[in-house]
């Protein structure tokens, strides 16, 4: 099944067409969620059913099991059998009941509406391509202007990966926060996967009878960590992520020539596998032996000396210029983002301690396909420079903590 995402402004308008046909439902009823309500629910909620819902709920506290053809076939005996009087106590209930759906659904829509109207964008063509690359600066850009608004909306932005971030953002877009263009670039391909995520999640509602969201992700994550290929048809923003990961698993099993390149694909593996594996948990004490002991868990093999003495190196430095956070071996993080914290720090304090490494920086072209696994020693090497250009990230560098090349190509 293909999922095609032009830009993010057809996203919305599919956002306000899906809250838009729930708005329907109230009036031509009939609820597609399940095949019990599609062929029973009413135009609207009858009294019936407010009754119905009474008896249902008292039957549960009572300890009862059935289903709900069993449950709405007994209530249906009982209502036949009430006169006019005793129905009649249940109109209140069902014209309050009524109100307040109503009221849910458009409540919703004109969220919808609003967060359109703030986040007008020209639409584009280009498909996923389109989001990473010109829309994505966009959101990020209006994020910064009006974040207090967006934040309301309840969108797909703010889960706890990204909300550190957007905390972060002054009015003119810069950050407060001393951020690498690596991680801006992990921020953007958030976003985008988080975009992914939610248009396959409830604009597109359907999925395999019993699983839930989380076990989606799940089956879509670990389908692209073996074949390198997206989960149904989903857009691939993770772009040759298991060529990354075999990097990580050679840094991990303690290959005995590991270079600067293998290092920076291994930290940004895994702090996608953190990120979209849940390894790290709240509130959590970070230290680098209890984070070894979970990546030894997850590779299922065991990091040499060699690789949790790097990862005590990194996690142990005590100062970087311009950080006013105390970089300790352990440190306890408690906020709304404290994932991203962790994983902004982790990378900080990676990247730090790879500067020390005598080779410089190895950076792959940003052709997709140009260089395999064994073509590394045609890669050219550039020296790491922060200029205003290493801020156009590219996907790849968002899924893998990979710098963009782009300036100096």
């Amino acid at each position: 099944m293909e999922y095609v995402l032009t830009d993010l402004s057809g996203f919305i308008r599919s956002c306000e067409l899906s809250v838009r046909e729930d708005v329907s439902d109230v009036h031509n009823a009939n609820s597609k969620s399940h095949n019990f309500r599609e062929k029973n629910m009413p135009n609207k909620v009858a009294p019936f059913w407010a009754f119905y819902k009474r008896y249902e709920n008292e039957q549960r506290r009572k300890g009862r099991r059935f289903t709900r053809e069993e449950m709405y076939d007994e209530a249906s005996q009982f209502w036949g059998q009430m006169n006019q009087d005793d129905r009649a106590y249940f109109v209140d209930d069902a014209k309050e009941a009524t109100k307040k759906l109503r009221e849910d659904l458009w409540s919703r829509l004109e969220k919808k509406r609003e967060l359109q109207k703030n986040l007008q964008c020209t639409p584009q063509d280009t498909g996923v391509e389109d989001i990473l690359e010109f829309n994505i600066d966009r959101v990020m850009k209006q994020l910064a202007e009006q974040p207090k608004v967006i934040r309301e909306m309840e969108f797909c932005f703010f889960d706890a990966n990204i909300q550190c971030f957007v905390e972060n953002l002054r009015a003119d877009g810069s950050m407060t926060m001393d951020l690498r263009p690596c991680e801006i670039a992990l921020c953007r391909f958030s976003i985008a996967n988080g975009i992914i995520n939610r248009w396959h999640g409830i604009i597109y509602p359907g999925r395999p009878f019993g699983m839930s969201r989380n076990r989606i992700k799940e089956a879509k994550f670990q389908c692209m960590m073996t074949h390198g290929i997206p989960f149904e048809g989903l857009p691939n923003t993770t772009c040759n992520i298991k060529k990354f990961w075999h990097s990580a698993q050679k840094f991990f099993a303690g290959a005995t020539l590991v270079t600067s390149l293998d290092y920076r694909n291994a930290v940004g593996a895994l702090i996608y596998f953190l990120q979209r594996c849940n390894i790290v948990e709240t509130p959590y004490i970070i230290d680098a032996g209890r984070l070894m002991d979970r990546i030894q868990e997850s590779l299922g093999c065991k990091p040499p000396p060699s690789a949790r003495a790097a990862l005590d190196n990194a996690v142990n430095v005590s100062s970087v210029k311009g950080d006013e956070v105390d970089m300790s071996c352990s440190y306890h993080v408690t906020n709304v983002g404290w994932k991203y914290c962790v994983l902004l720090r982790m990378t900080k304090l990676a990247f730090e301690f790879s500067r020390q490494l005598a080779e410089p920086f190895q950076v792959e072209p940003l052709i997709p396909g140009a260089h395999t696994p064994d073509d590394r020693n045609d890669i050219p090497v550039v020296e790491y420079q922060e200029s205003a250009d290493n801020q156009n990230s590219h996907d790849n560098d968002a899924a893998t903590g990979l710098l963009s090349s782009s300036s100096q190509n």
